[in-house]
């Protein structure tokens, strides 16, 4: 998987597909853009590149991609709107920690399954309530 996640535009793409994604205002400001090639990346930090070896970082920008809308138009449903938001300010605090602490990417891979899983449900839960 190619991914680039460039924060000041709020798009990820992966494998030539871009999709505007909503970012929390905790990123740090100092990150300019992700690149991810499969099986290492980089942090690009505007004045200089961070190599990136483990994939905890691609697989939250992936998921922040799956809950992003093509082409920058906005999602139809305000419920999914709403549960995107939180999922995107979920992941960036993930991203923010492991950008602090590297040792917790087994932690943050776990908390971004279970923040999948929840967002299933709470989907599947405001279809049956009709929202």
């Amino acid at each position: 998987m190619r991914l680039s996640a460039v924060f000041d535009d709020n798009v990820v793409t992966i494998d030539g597909a871009s999709r505007r994604v909503t970012w929390s205002s905790v990123l740090p400001a100092k990150w300019h853009a992700f690149q991810w090639y499969g099986t290492v990346g980089e942090m690009e930090y505007g004045d200089h590149n961070e190599k990136v070896y483990d994939g905890a970082l691609a697989a939250l920008f992936k998921s922040a991609w799956d809950a992003g809308t093509d082409g920058g138009a906005p999602v139809a449903d305000p419920t999914s709107d709403a549960l995107a938001q939180a999922r995107a300010a979920v992941l960036d605090q993930l991203v923010l920690q492991a950008a602090q602490d590297p040792a917790a990417s087994q932690v943050i891979k776990d908390g971004a399954a279970q923040l999948d899983q929840a967002g299933v449900v709470l989907e599947a839960a405001a279809v049956k309530l009709g929202g």
